[in-house]
């Protein structure tokens, strides 16, 4: 099922992140799929981004008699595509804001375990504490809904809800490497 909804998803125009939350297909693996199927349906017309009501009403209005209305649709689509572009880079940015983040953290403690080892202070970490090779929880509610089905496909033990388990999101990057330089 994930692909036929990865292969419907990338023949309408939906972007590779937004495929890849869904899904938890990267690009290589859509054009994998795409070249192994090659008689996969592809739909007549392409999906309009928007939205099925805002569509219709957009091309209502670009076949409309008055040419006000015809250039009031014109405009609103590029404004529409404006917005998606907007969305899709601020999201973008979110995602590599909270892989920095992590990385941060990351590199504290390497740089606070270092002093300790420096200094002959011997830490150890505290039982259920996060260790220096933990991996960010994904800020987007969608990738995190597409890691769980992905595991759930795959073998692992996931909840519904709740914090991901790192042994799950080591396993979901590894098996999508490209999805964690795009999340940083």
């Amino acid at each position: 099922m994930t692909r036929e909804v990865a292969l419907s998803m990338r023949y309408r125009g939906d972007s590779p992140l937004k495929i890849l939350a869904a899904t938890g297909l990267d690009e290589r693996d859509l054009q994998r799929l795409a070249a192994q199927h090659p008689d996969a349906a592809r739909p007549a017309e392409p999906a309009s981004p928007y939205g099925s009501a805002v569509n219709d009403l957009l091309a209502w209005g670009e076949h409309h008699p008055q040419a006000k209305v015809q250039r009031m649709a014109k405009q609103a689509r590029q404004l529409l595509g404006k917005l998606l572009t907007q969305r899709t880079a601020d999201q973008a940015v979110a995602a590599h804001e909270a892989r920095i983040a992590t990385l941060k953290a990351q590199l504290q403690r390497a740089e606070q375990a270092l002093r300790d080892a420096k200094t002959g202070k011997t830490t150890t970490p505290a039982a259920g504490s996060a260790s220096g090779n933990d991996l960010a929880q994904p800020p987007e509610k969608a990738t995190r809904h597409a890691i769980r089905a992905w595991a759930a496909e795959h073998g692992h033990t996931v909840a519904d809800r709740g914090v991901i388990p790192q042994t799950v999101l080591r396993a979901w990057y590894d098996a999508h490497p490209d999805t964690l330089a795009q999340a940083g």
